[in-house]
């Protein structure tokens, strides 16, 4: 069924005038928060735990010293390693951006639902899609903080200019799409921001012959009414969270409409963990993964090559295998958009279909305490945030910082 004959997704969404508010007033973190981050000591003490990291994190290596490019054979996409031979996998970390700078946490990830014109491409069971988590600097942190979170920035340039000397020398051209951006999304500023994405949302579980173990919906009334120590990290054993499970796709609020098609492939538990190291639901990500949160994400790089009719895509890719939340966030959660079908649409349509490599240093990370604890909380009031001007991109060393 062509769905583009009910409703083209890919026009501009009408939403109530509450949800436009929430959605473009989303900022990152309030000065009076990154303040109190300042003032008990927690950036400071954020600093020495990310130096301590050394080589583990992208801010400290060299590309083509201490890790360099692997071209595979068969279809020319590039991956990173060691001089040893061994996967690059290197910590990264950052305060998680606004949703106008590109972060996307939802039921629709960032599928792409077509070109304008044609018939509308659903979600069904084998679509790839991820979550995307755009990072900026710190808000108001110490200028050490700062340098390290620019100095990522600066490894992965290295990576393009290093890739461009070459192309030129072959003479080669792409269509790119880089790891890197800034708020407006255009290449005539300076790209301040990191892009990583997430695992892929959803996936059809190996076959062990005994079924796949799902989380099903539960009333709220019976939530209400169960063990008061149910946290938002979701990570209670009656909730069944735990790596490697699956559960019921209609459990992310947003996952409605004629988008959705799956059938059998279930909605993945992610790697992402709360300050206290407790794992949290895939359906409770848009609170926990908010703008202002800070994350540190343990990543691996990549380049594919696509070919296209007239040219050849060229995309670097930042996919991260776990993250961890380092900091909260006194902004609002990321509002659950679920687009909306026209009233003379069939009642048929309207109805949605519905049905461990962690590097060392990541999981030794030492998250730093702070003398007011903060929670992940659905109930956070939103503040006035502050963006940070940009910096440069140079790499910095110790003197520089004095």
């Amino acid at each position: 069924m062509c769905l583009s004959s009910y409703y083209d997704l890919r026009k501009p969404i009408k939403f109530s005038s509450c949800r436009l508010t929430a959605l473009f007033t989303m900022q990152t973190l309030s000065h009076e928060y990154a303040d109190e981050q300042n003032e008990t000591g927690f950036y400071e003490d954020l600093t020495k735990q990310i130096r301590l990291l050394g080589k583990s994190c992208l801010a400290e290596v060299e590309y083509k010293v201490d890790f360099t490019r692997v071209v595979e054979g068969y279809n020319n996409n590039q991956t990173y390693v060691y001089k040893t031979g061994e996967v690059f996998r290197t910590n990264i970390f950052g305060q998680i951006a606004p949703l106008l700078a590109g972060t996307i946490v939802s039921a629709k990830g960032n599928h792409f639902m077509g070109r304008p014109g044609d018939p509308i491409i659903p979600i069904s069971d084998g679509t790839k899609l991820k979550d995307v988590i755009v990072v900026e600097v710190p808000t108001n942190c110490n200028s050490v903080l700062a340098a390290l979170f620019y100095n990522q920035i600066a490894t992965l340039n290295d990576i393009r200019e290093s890739d461009e000397v070459e192309e030129q020398m072959e003479g080669k051209t792409y269509r790119l799409r880089e790891c890197l951006r800034n708020f407006a999304g255009d290449d005539n500023s300076q790209k301040n921001m990191v892009v990583i994405h997430m695992g892929c949302k959803y996936g059809r579980p190996p076959s062990t012959g005994g079924g796949v173990d799902r989380v099903k919906k539960r009333s709220i009334e019976e939530v209400e009414h169960s063990d008061s120590e149910s946290t938002v990290s979701g990570s209670t054993s009656a909730a069944g969270i735990r790596l490697g499970a699956f559960y019921d796709p209609s459990l992310n609020e947003d996952y409605r409409g004629p988008l959705f098609n799956l059938e059998k492939d279930p909605l993945v538990q992610q790697d992402v963990r709360t300050e206290d190291g407790e794992l949290v639901a895939p359906w409770l990500l848009y609170q926990a993964l908010k703008p202002g949160v800070l994350i540190l994400a343990d990543c691996s790089l990549h380049v594919f090559l696509i070919k296209d009719k007239a040219f050849t895509r060229k995309i670097y890719q930042i996919n991260a295998h776990s993250i961890r939340i380092l900091d909260g966030s006194d902004s609002a959660p990321i509002p659950r958009v679920v687009p909306t079908l026209p009233s003379d649409a069939p009642e048929s349509i309207q109805k949605a279909k519905t049905s461990s490599g962690t590097n060392g240093a990541f999981a030794n990370f030492k998250v730093p305490k702070k003398f007011k604890a903060q929670e992940v909380s659905a109930t956070s009031g939103s503040k006035a945030g502050a963006k940070k001007k940009g910096k440069k991109n140079e790499k910095f060393d110790d003197a520089m910082l004095l």
